[in-house]
Formats: C-alpha cells, sequence, structure tokens
C-alpha cells in the first residue's frame, strides 16, 4: 500500500532542505521521516472520507488556537470553528 522508498526518498530531500551541509544527527532524520509519514497518512484520510478528515484539521486548529500569544482574541475563530464542525456532522 506504501511506498517505503519514495517515503525514505521524500524525507532525504526534506532532511537535506531543511539541515543542508550539517553533520547527520538521527533524531533529525526521525523528524523529517514522521513529518512525511504524517503528510502521507492525511492525504490518504482524504480520500477515504473527506469530511471526517476536515473535522479533524478542525479540531487540531482549535487545539493550536490556545497556544496563540494572550493578546490574540480566539474566541471568535473559535466559534467559527466550532460552528462548521456542528455543520458538517450534520450533513
Amino acid at each position: 500500500m506504501f511506498n517505503r522508498s519514495e517515503i525514505m526518498k521524500r524525507a532525504w530531500q526534506d532532511y537535506k532542505a531543511r539541515y543542508g551541509n550539517r553533520p547527520f544527527k538521527r533524531s533529525l532524520f526521525t523528524w523529517c521521516l514522521q513529518i512525511v509519514w504524517a503528510e502521507l497518512k492525511q492525504a490518504i484520510a482524504y480520500r477515504v472520507n473527506p469530511v471526517a478528515a476536515k473535522i479533524a484539521d478542525l479540531r487540531h486548529e482549535a487545539e493550536m488556537l490556545s497556544y496563540k500569544p494572550w493578546r490574540i482574541d480566539i474566541m471568535n475563530r473559535q466559534r467559527e470553528i466550532e460552528g462548521q464542525i456542528a455543520s458538517l456532522l450534520a450533513a
């Protein structure tokens, strides 16, 4: 199902683009590989069930709002996201 060779190639490309000529660090490559796997899984989730994937994205966005600086009002955006999730669940 997954082309592991292509995944590794993409991870190496990502590693080289991010870290260039720095000495190899396994932890940095692991991070790049995790990102590539996450992107692939998200793409598959969108193909299988786009509504559920959109809801998951909206929930993730709502969770990330809590990390905004205190001076930014997040309540309006949070209500918008909750409304979008409710409309997707109702459909």
